[in-house]
């Protein structure tokens, strides 16, 4: 019976994300945007159209712990932990004919306004999570229930004056009793890649807060119809956060880092002469000196068998063969010989994948795939 030499000479040239998730705490700034301006109006509750239209716009920073799957680039949670998002200040007013209960019309004069006096101040508001990590929803949205603003100074001023006379006002100030809002809207959180090196990724992460805000406000006074003591205020727009430049390691790079090896070359071989990128992709210890392949015989001739890790593997393979090491050409080994399925070598796969020799029981195999360029 003719011997059956076997060579498995393995080749790791691709590198790719390991498979099973990886949540990493990331921890970022956010600075809102210039384009974060929301359009204010203020109207009777029958008027056709606004009787105050304004815009408003925002601004300042905040922190945020960012739970995110280092492999995907998916964010998975996130918590508010300081900072404020600050809106100009603002007044909103106009005068309008107020019918009376004895059946004459007034003209009265309406308004809303960030602060008293002739000049409007800013308010500040401190977003924070109430039941820390906040979730992120597999549509990045988070999950607004989690999510407050907390009025931290400000003024906030609703009122209307009579044939000159000023009635009630509504007057709340933030600095001086703690006023909670739940979040004005949806807010979307997304990863924007911005360069990858085999290592490490640089990415920046953008937060948009839908502002979609209508109160109808019930104002101080008598004497009038049910319609004339209210007002309608409504804010729409788009709050818009983004991060400076997050580095986070890459799958290869956390592997390298657990082994102390800084920026490896993912073909340099250890000592043992196996290439970092292979222990990379099959989850070894850098120090592995021999790699999990064996020959199975079988009725109809040996089968070469590569064990894979439990976490999956984390390149994704191809085999060669040829029929004697002379041979000036390997050629790729149809799929139809990977005995335990076509996608037995995908990223991700796991167990203990079998392939077949073509036509003769001898010959020489190697597991290869390809590494494109950083």
């Amino acid at each position: 019976m003719p011997s059956q030499p076997l060579a498995f000479l393995i080749f790791v040239l691709a590198l790719v994300s390991r498979c099973h998730a990886v949540v990493s705490e990331v921890q970022a700034t956010f600075f809102i945007q210039e384009s974060s301006i929301t359009a204010l109006e203020l109207s009777r509750p029958l008027a056709m159209d606004p009787d105050a239209s304004k815009t408003r716009t925002y601004s300042g920073q905040f922190t945020g712990t960012l739970g995110l799957d280092l492999d995907s680039l998916i964010p998975k949670n996130f918590t508010f932990t300081g900072g404020n998002i600050e809106g100009s200040g603002y007044t909103l007013d106009f005068s309008a004919f107020v019918r009376y209960g004895d059946g004459s019309e007034i003209n009265s004069y309406f308004f809303r306004t960030t602060g008293i006096g002739d000049a409007p101040s800013p308010t500040k508001f401190t977003p924070t999570t109430l039941t820390p990590p906040g979730i992120v929803g597999d549509d990045g949205f988070l999950t607004i229930f989690q999510q407050r603003l907390f009025g931290e100074s400000g003024i906030l001023v609703t009122g209307r004056s009579v044939r000159g006379v000023l009635q009630n006002r509504t007057i709340t100030n933030y600095e001086a009793t703690a006023t909670s809002f739940p979040f004005p809207g949806p807010a979307k959180l997304t990863l924007e890649s911005i360069s990858r090196t085999r290592t490490s990724q640089r990415l920046r992460a953008i937060l948009e807060i839908e502002v979609d805000d209508l109160e109808v406000i019930d104002l101080p006074g008598a004497n009038t119809s049910l319609l004339d003591t209210q007002m309608v205020f409504s804010e729409r727009g788009t709050i818009t956060a983004r991060t400076s430049m997050i580095t986070v390691p890459t799958a290869y790079g956390r592997w390298a880092s657990k082994y102390k090896l800084g920026d490896p070359d993912p073909e340099t071989l250890n000592s043992f002469g196996i290439a970092y990128g292979m222990l990379f992709a099959l989850d070894l210890p850098v120090t592995t000196g021999a790699l999990p392949v064996s020959i199975v015989k079988t009725s109809t001739g040996p089968l070469a068998k590569i064990s894979l890790p439990e976490t999956g593997l984390g390149l994704p393979m191809s085999v060669q063969y040829k029929r004697k090491l002379s041979d000036p050409t390997w050629l790729t080994l149809p799929k139809s010989y990977y005995r335990d399925g076509p996608t037995s070598l995908d990223p991700g796969a796991t167990g203990e994948p079998r392939v077949g020799f073509p036509n003769r029981a001898t010959g020489f195999i190697r597991f290869v795939v390809d590494i494109p360029a950083d």
